[in-house]
């Protein structure tokens, strides 16, 4: 990053989006202009077994750092999101589709531009839908055919 850009200051920071306090501190101190916002608990087992957990960090937690943005003024704020926000059907998706929401928003409240970027699957990462199929190949196993389901929009 240093070598692209030689005349960003980089200094990191540790802390925890639950932590208002330190959150509105850190925006106090780097006034950001710009914000990444992509802590989330995501581990979908996990987060069903402990649905408080999930609601704190990926809700209030998001709450948090979108509103230390609008208070400071940043110009714009990228919450990544996931794919699993779509028709949520677990404890991450709801809380994911509840801080988009959230984000959205957001918009109505100040100058501070709100966007959601969803990601999906990445090829290669353990579960994705590339590894079952290539698992399925491998073992000979029938492959399940995908129903599409098409709205008007």
């Amino acid at each position: 990053m240093i070598s692209l850009f030689p005349e960003l200051i980089l200094e990191p920071v540790i802390g925890d989006i639950q932590d208002r306090e330190k959150i509105k501190a850190v925006f106090a101190k780097f006034a950001p202009e710009i914000v990444f916002h992509a802590a989330a608990h995501k581990h979908v087992p996990f987060m069903e077994m402990q649905p408080e957990e999930a609601w704190k960090n990926n809700v209030l937690g998001t709450k948090n750092v979108a509103e230390a943005a609008l208070h400071q003024k940043s110009k714009i704020f990228v919450f990544i999101s996931s794919d699993k926000a779509v028709n949520p059907r677990n404890v991450l998706g709801a809380t994911k589709k509840i801080g988009e929401l959230l984000v959205r928003w957001m918009n109505e409240l100040g100058e501070t531009k709100f966007v959601v970027v969803r990601f999906g699957d990445v090829l290669g990462r353990r579960g994705s839908w590339f590894l079952i199929l290539k698992d399925r190949l491998r073992q000979e196993d029938p492959l399940p055919l995908p129903t599409l389901i098409w709205k008007d929009l």
